[in-house]
């Protein structure tokens, strides 16, 4: 006797629901996770940026990254700041990007990237009109980056098929138990999910047939299923009980069940 009940009147056949809520739940969380991020990463960022001159000396300057939720994510302070450039990072298929970057006696520094050539050349003149103006002692400047449709709509289609996932394991049945007992020649179906209990009932006598059923398509891949054939011509798919706690594999289940019967599985080959 396996770890499902199998006595000589009575035969129980049960689905893992812990490994299917743990699969489900973990593939939901991971696709709503993701799709969070990648929208989140998406949305614009803004920038400050303030600069301050001593006597007629290049000035020193304060970066000021934001997030929309996070508040201030960057703070640089930049000190002798000598021009404003544009560098230029090429991609494929023309998809190039321009960074406007602070040339400093160290380092150049990026402190925003544009798909726009004119929008990273506006920024950069006007921070090199503040550079050589040596009247002017202070500067001040906001901008923002883009919003990148083509990401944004791939986060939200993370997000729905996290939503999606969700709303199949609040509807979807998780636990599955079929009952068959020759004392009351019943088979007893009891389907559980978050939100309600639902029990079929057959009896048993009306088992004419343990099938299984082989569909080869035109690429002579096949799929096959096993179910129960009853009298009315309904059939019971018997794929959801299968449970590698108790059996070695579904065809073992399926050859305990027919024996359990006293039948014998009956092959059938449909070519798609």
């Amino acid at each position: 006797m396996k770890g499902n009940q199998n006595f000589s009147n009575k035969l129980v056949l049960k689905n893992n629901p812990l490994s299917e809520l743990f699969l489900s739940g973990l593939l939901t969380i991971g696709l709503a996770v993701a799709g969070l991020a990648v929208t989140y990463s998406t949305l614009p960022r803004n920038f400050e940026f303030y600069c301050n001159r001593m006597a007629e000396n290049n000035p020193s300057c304060e970066f000021r990254e934001k997030e929309l939720w996070l508040g201030i994510k960057q703070e640089t302070f930049l000190e002798e700041i000598n021009a404003a450039i544009v560098a230029t990072l090429s991609g494929d298929n023309n998809d190039d990007k321009y960074f406007v970057q602070l040339k400093t006696p160290d380092d150049n520094f990026s402190i925003v990237g544009y798909d726009s050539e004119y929008q990273a050349q506006n920024i950069a003149s006007d921070i090199n009109k503040f550079i050589n103006n040596k009247k002017q002692t202070s500067f001040q400047i906001e901008f923002s980056t883009q919003l990148q449709i083509g990401q944004l709509l791939l986060g939200l289609l993370f997000s729905s098929l996290g939503m999606v996932f969700l709303i199949l394991i609040i509807f979807i049945p998780y636990y599955r138990r079929m009952t068959l007992d020759k004392s009351t020649n019943q088979i007893i179906i009891q389907q559980i999910s978050l939100l309600k209990n639902k029990v079929i009932e057959h009896k048993l006598s009306e088992v004419i047939e343990v099938t299984k059923e082989e569909k080869i398509d035109k690429n002579k891949d096949n799929t096959t299923n096993y179910m129960l054939l009853m009298s009315g011509g309904e059939r019971i798919s018997l794929d959801l009980y299968n449970n590698s706690k108790y059996w070695k594999n579904e065809l073992e289940m399926v050859e305990t069940l027919a024996a359990f019967l006293k039948l014998t599985v009956t092959h059938r080959q449909i070519k798609m």
